[in-house]
């Protein structure tokens, strides 16, 4: 995955002009895109049919301590809820501040993206989602 525009911003913000950076919550949650998503958070997110962003705990939780340096991954399956309806063809990822709306984080493409028919739960296995920060 790749630093959002937005939390590029507030990091060179921060460390070169000594501007707060966004205090971030408690859990990040990780929404699926059937087109996109860019640095600038446009795409289309995969929407109805009982979907919803999946909430990751950052405190000693979903990633993994960085290793190499500057690369993490998840640390356990990640489950979506069972779509209802078609949700169509699912090619990239975000992390959000919120579990609506909210400002992105990372993003990236799936290298493994697919379907996702109704009745077919959506999981994202051990060390898939990996996020680097170079």
């Amino acid at each position: 995955g790749t630093k959002s525009d937005y939390w590029a911003d507030a990091v060179l913000n921060y460390t070169l002009r000594g501007t707060a950076i966004p205090v971030l919550p408690g859990s990040l949650y990780l929404a699926l895109f059937t087109a996109g998503p860019n640095s600038a958070g446009v795409g289309t997110e995969v929407s109805g049919g009982s979907y919803a962003r999946v909430a990751l705990t950052r405190a000693g939780g979903t990633f993994d301590a960085p290793s190499p340096v500057g690369v993490t991954a998840n640390t356990a399956v990640i489950s979506f809820p069972t779509p209802t309806v078609d949700w169509g063809t699912v090619v990239g990822w975000a992390l959000y501040d919120a579990s609506t709306g909210g400002n992105m984080i990372y993003f990236g493409d799936l290298s493994a993206g697919g379907s996702c028919p109704v009745g077919v739960t959506v999981t994202v296995p051990i060390g898939d989602l990996d996020i680097t920060e170079r």
